[in-house]
């Protein structure tokens, strides 16, 4: 037990980037470890390494806001929100009437709701990001990370993002995407989350546009 406890230090102060089964073998080979205890080691370093690849959760803020912004919590209390506001997986945001807030994301992306929005941070997971557009225009700046999902979900309809700039529309006459930078994939999760375009910069998708 007492090398099973300077092991479990040893794992949980080394570099990150050092394996955790290299620390292991050179733990194991200068204390020879045998029998139950070196079980028992092994097994406390398959569950920290199975720890450790887990999907960690963002963090998220309010990094401005102008007029009348409300965001609300996973008891479903809505509250004034200002600058420096805290928010987590579940919570939501909203601007009434004439105003903006910009939400900024721990890995730098940022969300800005316009006039008259509501969002809901339905995941914060750091490999899947995605946010729903309750409804109004909400644009969206994402910095790229191939190991992370950036989703906007309008009316059960994702907008991926491809690049790094696009925004959402969700109002009674139009429902889509206008693309700014690089290209924004559309999947529909009830299809197997296949794509069903790829809209490119400049270009804009609507699921629904009644003046067209």
């Amino acid at each position: 037990q007492f090398f099973v406890a300077r092991l479990k230090a040893k794992l949980m102060t080394r570099n990150s980037k050092q394996s955790v089964f290299n620390i292991l073998f050179t733990f194991m080979k200068s204390r020879c470890i045998i029998g139950g205890s070196a079980l028992a080691v092994v097994a406390i370093a398959i569950a920290i390494g199975t720890i450790s690849r887990a999907p960690q959760a963002l963090g998220a803020e309010l990094a401005f806001t102008d007029g009348a912004v409300l965001f609300r919590t996973d008891a479903g209390i809505w509250q004034e929100a200002d600058a420096g506001t805290s928010l987590k997986e579940g919570d939501g945001v909203k601007v009434i009437g004439e105003g903006r807030a910009i939400l900024i994301l721990d890995d730098g992306s940022a969300v800005r709701l316009d006039n008259d929005t509501e969002v809901t941070l339905a995941s914060l997971e750091s490999n899947h990001f995605q946010i729903i557009n309750e409804y109004g225009q909400v644009y969206s700046r994402v910095v790229k990370a191939p190991s992370r999902y950036f989703d906007v979900n309008v009316k059960g309809v994702l907008y991926r993002a491809l690049g790094t700039a696009y925004m959402t529309v969700n109002t009674d006459e139009t429902q889509g995407v206008e693309v700014y930078h690089s290209a924004v994939a559309v999947i529909d999760p009830e299809e197997s989350e296949e794509t069903e375009a790829v809209v490119p910069e400049g270009s804009a998708y609507y699921d629904v546009n009644v003046e067209a």
